[in-house]
């Protein structure tokens, strides 16, 4: 009764409506579903206990977490990028930047259902660069408005409430990406993304003035997160750009820095969901395939496209805690790490069985 009165507030994205009771309502369940059939005695205790906590379990048992896709999967392909879903209209490829940025806002509200997590695009800023080309600056300005307020109105995430989204920009066309066939309008092929670096540089601008300007009211854009890549060449050339990032960080606190500038770190990192994954170039090299030999494959294959199945964490100040000496705590951090992995296995068999059954009708689809 205190929740249908005052309502929930698990995280600062819920506010009070009918979605978010119903939902609150029904997780109740769906944990304790988990807890007594998925898992085990032990495993289940563990979380139960706060050993280790895992995010988002009343999904265990049927969707994936969190993934940052391809932009060009809309932009190829129209929206939804699948033809194996009936229960929409089917658009064709966008024939302008602000149909684009249209799609792909969209997109992150349709396959909210889906996933548990964060979703969000890759290298937004060289994938759109070509529909830039002849475009005026304010029509530039409007479009990258249009998909930051776009994305910030579709209240379809779990609860009713704004999708947790983001985007990462490069104020360049990264050189793993200069010599792949670039996607224009109606999803033909019009060049290089290498041919549209000056295009991308102003994409980049244009999203960080959007950023800080903020809503009507001057608010800041919590979603989609602002990640911006940065680089040690990048920011000597592109100075005016960075410190442009920089007043935004001032003024609205919202970019989340993606840093290579260090020797060590690999030329490519993708982000989702606050969490990182460094790649070297494994994942972007697999975007060079002709757009042709995509077709008829999974819809997931052959994209730059990263995420999780399931994020679970370790309460390292717990084992501290239940330790006797530093031998004792690093047996207890093995033990809660075979456990982990155990639960992380788990929920692959059962997104690889649900992706069979159907159960994740987009996730499964293939583009014909």
């Amino acid at each position: 009764e205190a929740i249908l009165e005052y309502g929930v507030d698990e995280n600062a994205n819920l506010d009070m409506n009918p979605e978010s009771i119903h939902h609150w309502a029904a997780n109740r369940i769906s944990d304790e579903y988990a807890l007594l059939r998925l898992l085990d005695s032990e495993e289940a205790k563990a979380h139960l206990y706060g050993d280790i906590h895992i995010h988002m379990l009343r999904y265990f048992d049927l969707r994936p977490f969190c993934q940052e896709f391809d932009p060009r999967m809309i932009l190829e392909n129209g929206l939804p990028p699948v033809d194996s879903w009936p229960h929409c209209s089917k658009s064709g490829p966008a024939g302008s930047l602000r149909v684009a940025v249209i799609h792909l806002a969209k997109w992150l509200g349709i396959i909210q259902g889906e996933f548990s997590g964060g979703l969000g695009y890759d290298y937004i800023t060289t994938f759109l660069a070509p529909y830039t080309r002849g475009v005026s600056e304010r029509e530039i300005e409007q479009s990258m408005q249009c998909l930051i307020f776009e994305t910030n109105q579709i209240f379809a995430a779990r609860g009713g409430q704004v999708p947790f989204t983001s985007i990462s920009c490069t104020p360049t066309v990264p050189d793993g990406l200069c010599d792949i066939l670039a996607i224009g309008a109606h999803g033909k092929i019009i060049g290089k993304y290498g041919d549209y670096k000056e295009e991308c540089l102003k994409l980049f601008d244009a999203l960080t003035d959007a950023y800080i300007k903020g809503d009507h009211h001057g608010k800041l854009f919590a979603f989609p997160k602002h990640e911006v890549k940065i680089k040690k060449e990048w920011i000597k050339e592109f100075e005016p750009s960075y410190l442009k990032v920089i007043k935004e960080v001032v003024e609205m606190g919202t970019p989340y820095f993606l840093n290579m500038c260090p020797d060590w770190m690999s030329d490519e990192i993708h982000s989702q969901c606050c969490r990182k994954f460094l790649s070297g170039n494994e994942i972007i090299s697999k975007s060079i395939l002709d757009p042709e030999q995509r077709k008829n494959a999974n819809i997931w294959e052959n994209y730059v496209t990263v995420g999780s199945l399931q994020s679970v964490s370790l309460n390292l100040p717990r084992y501290a805690y239940m330790a006797h000496n530093e031998d004792d705590y690093f047996t207890i951090l093995d033990e809660k790490m075979e456990l982990t992995a155990r639960i992380l296995r788990k929920k692959w068999n059962i997104i690889e069985k649900r992706l069979k059954t159907g159960h994740l009708p987009l996730c499964s689809g293939t583009i014909k």
